[in-house]
């Protein structure tokens, strides 16, 4: 064994050592991308939780909008309608109209104003839009009288009848798109509970 050169006895003692202190620093690499790699995951898991969880309050305060909107769209529709068959009593009974009663006036004022105020938080464009378009027509009915002071009696009980049916009109449209936003959105948190 005299032929084994003193180099190559000392890289036998000198190479353990190295060799495992290379594998210390190779295994601490390894450890410290495992740990970023599970704080990346963790970081994509609290992200995911949370746009599900911001995804969930927005489809719960969008039904809680849809169903209010119900009962704004028929308080609108029903005092709207109060103020066609006032103005229609009073044709029949004194042959011209009047301003409305003030209860009546102040009704349909604060109808208008509850309306416009939910339309607002309505994410679907077209439900939006068509509750514009009803709104403003509710409006125009509301001042109906005032346009027809001069009309004949019986011309202008004709025109508050085709308001009441294109109101009638109107709501159904309006209605019907509502409905469909609403079963879409309870359909949604159906599914994601798992009902």
């Amino acid at each position: 064994m005299a032929d084994v050169p003193a180099w190559l006895a000392a890289l036998g003692v000198i190479a353990p050592p190295v060799s495992g202190l290379g594998g210390y620093w190779l295994a601490g690499r390894n450890d410290e991308a495992r740990d970023e790699r599970a704080a990346r995951r963790e970081e994509r898991a609290r992200l995911v939780t949370r746009e599900d969880r911001l995804e969930d309050e927005r489809e719960a305060f969008q039904r809680d909008v849809l169903l209010e909107l119900q009962d704004r769209l028929l308080a609108l529709t029903r005092t709207t309608t109060e103020v066609i068959l006032q103005d229609r009593r009073t044709l029949k009974q004194e042959g011209h109209l009047y301003l409305l009663p003030e209860d009546l006036n102040q009704r349909s004022h604060e109808a208008g104003v509850a309306l416009l105020r939910i339309r607002e938080r309505v994410l679907n464009e077209d439900l939006r839009r068509e509750l514009k378009a009803l709104q403003k027509f509710a409006a125009e009915v509301d001042l109906l009288s005032i346009r027809l002071r001069e009309t004949d009696a019986a011309q202008a009980i004709a025109q508050l009848d085709a308001a009441s049916a294109e109101l009638v009109r109107r709501h159904i449209r309006v209605n019907e798109i509502l409905g469909r936003e609403l079963r879409a959105v309870l359909g949604r948190s159906a599914s994601a509970s798992g009902y």
